[in-house]
């Protein structure tokens, strides 16, 4: 369990988050959602030890982050970035590899037996022909599912991603959703992403958690947060949510004005 009692954060004097008090689940599947600028992200880099709360405490399965080892946090949390910049020319399959690092002694490096544990998660994803090929070579989500293999290869309870699908097509983005769906059912492994589509909270089921005006405005069980009520407070337009097909789908219920209207 993620466990944020009070947490609070500011840079400078810009206030960001305030008295943040939720249970995150480690094993199952939760979306965070929000406006641009209300801390999703800042709330990611909290979680994962890359800012420091201003107050409150935040514990990993009751331990506080900042006494974790990196190890220990490694086989709990892995981190996909929503931007990542690449410099060097890995093969894909060595990128893989480099997830499981935090596992090895200091001076170790992976060996073949490693390496053909990399290609099992590239063949699993189903990108294992990219295994050969230059991380610097591959398409926004190709590279999206070599980041997703290396998370997984490091074999943490937990992968925690910051919008996954913001590079990604809607083709794309259904794919990934599904994978990492499938993921948290076959393998266990817990979700936490950040999005600015409802309809991923939807799609992916599990819990929805709805950041506002420095703090938590919803947080639950998806179907019953993600509502045209909630949305419409969140984002500061009217919306609702209905079903086309048995799928639901989020409407903006603003329309823009046309010639003919005016």
């Amino acid at each position: 369990m993620i466990e944020l009692d009070s947490v609070s954060f500011s840079y400078g004097k810009e206030q960001i988050l305030e008295d943040i008090s939720v249970n995150i689940s480690t094993t199952g599947l939760t979306c965070v959602l929000g406006r641009n600028g209300t801390g999703k992200s800042t709330l990611l880099a909290l979680i994962t030890g890359r800012l420091k709360p201003s107050g409150g405490t935040l514990k990993i399965d009751g331990t506080a982050v900042g006494d974790l080892s990196v190890r220990e946090f490694s086989r709990r949390i892995a981190f996909i970035p929503q931007n990542h910049h690449p410099v060097f020319a890995f093969p894909c399959v060595d990128v893989v590899s480099m997830g499981m690092t935090s596992r090895l002694n200091k001076f170790s490096a992976p060996t073949a037996e490693d390496r053909a544990h990399a290609y099992k998660w590239l063949e699993r994803l189903g990108v294992a022909h990219l295994a050969e090929r230059s991380y610097l070579n591959v398409s926004g989500g190709e590279r999206q599912l070599v980041l997703l293999a290396a998370a997984l290869n490091q074999e943490a309870q937990t992968i925690i991603l910051d919008e996954p699908t913001a590079p990604l097509d809607p083709a794309n983005s259904r794919a990934l959703l599904k994978t990492l769906a499938d993921i948290n059912k076959e393998d266990g492994v817990g979700i936490v992403l950040t999005t600015h589509t409802p309809e991923h909270a939807l799609y992916l089921g599990g819990s929805a958690l709805l950041l506002g005006d420095r703090g938590v405005r919803a947080y639950g069980a998806s179907e019953e947060v993600v509502s045209g009520a909630n949305l419409s407070a969140l984002y500061g337009v009217e919306m609702d949510v209905t079903t086309v097909r048995g799928h639901p789908v989020v409407l903006f219920l603003d329309g823009c004005d046309t010639e003919e209207d005016a």
